[in-house]
């Protein structure tokens, strides 16, 4: 058996990120091979989690 057959086929992924210019797009992820997402502005701010036990 070859990865391909391991894959669920019934997934519907999208991708969410920002543009060069600044817009928010939404693609499939095999649209996005030549973008160098790592380089662009995160969609939200991430906030850092408070945890904390039961009181």
């Amino acid at each position: 058996m070859n990865e391909q057959e391991c894959l669920p086929t019934d997934i519907d992924v999208r991708v969410h990120y920002r543009s060069a210019a600044g817009r928010t797009l939404v693609h499939e992820p095999g649209l996005l091979r030549d973008i160098p997402l790592e380089e662009r502005a995160p969609l939200s701010e991430p906030h850092a989690y408070r945890g904390g036990g039961p009181s």
